[in-house]
């Protein structure tokens, strides 16, 4: 007890109050040592004290800065032109004249792109129009290879330059477009290509998300189905369907 019969707070006569604080504050503070020794960042089962917890003001700031700066860059599509564009979709199977009928048309306009998945069909593209008389360069990821006075590029579609879509941009194989890897090129050619004419070559199975795509764009599409020129049939009449041996 204290001086005037006041009794210290936390504590009992005989003292035992006291002796009972002290052992639960030693047993205390080994545990807190003994969780601050424990502790491995790298154990993904180990508690983090909680202070560790708190980010810093300065790495959220510049984290939301540089977020909000992306989203500012990020290109939204809108353009006043995109009523004046049409788009006109190739839909057909192989060897239907669907890139026969679109380049046609490239030549007509005069000045563009064709973009395609494949280094070797740019290549074809650029041989064939060449032999026709018409300049046409190659830019590929391995091969660049302008002509003098050439207006026309055939290009694989990640070297696709919008700035200079020229009046026609041909897409093929545009069915890629839903590939996990590759096809957010096919996308940015559509949206991003300023021509007033695009020819877009793909299978009929992706016809309705390319329509959807196209007009969520605001421009005018046209649909231009394309049947197969010449029937197929076996080679070997007595391949079975169910059967993978080879004709004897």
């Amino acid at each position: 007890s204290e001086p005037g019969g006041l009794i210290r707070l936390g504590s009992a006569p005989g003292g035992r109050s006291d002796q009972a604080a002290a052992r639960t504050a030693g047993v205390a503070g080994k545990i807190s040592a003994g969780i601050q020794r424990q502790y491995n960042p790298f154990d993904c089962n180990a508690k983090q004290p909680a202070q560790e917890h708190t980010i810093p003001h300065e790495p959220v700031r510049k984290r939301n800065e540089l977020r909000q700066k992306l989203i500012e860059a990020f290109p939204t599509w809108e353009s006043d032109r995109r009523p004046l564009q049409r788009v006109t979709l190739h839909l057909g199977p192989t060897n239907s004249g669907k890139t026969f009928q679109a380049l046609q048309e490239l030549v007509q306009a005069g000045s563009g792109w064709y973009l395609s998945p494949l280094r070797l069909l740019a290549h074809e593209v650029q041989e064939t129009l060449t032999r026709q008389g018409v300049p046409c360069s190659l830019l590929t990821g391995e091969e660049s290879l302008p002509l003098p006075g050439a207006r026309i590029t055939a290009a694989t579609i990640e070297m696709f330059d919008p700035g200079r879509s020229g009046d026609c941009v041909i897409i093929d194989e545009a069915h890629m477009l839903s590939d996990p890897q590759r096809g957010w090129a096919w996308t940015r050619a559509i949206l991003e290509a300023r021509a007033a004419e695009i020819h877009i070559i793909a299978a009929p199975f992706v016809g309705p998300l390319i329509a959807r795509l196209v007009d969520a764009a605001g421009m005018q599409l046209e649909k231009e189905p394309h049947p197969r020129q010449t029937p197929l049939r076996m080679i070997c009449p007595r391949f079975a369907a169910r059967s993978w041996k080879r004709c004897s």
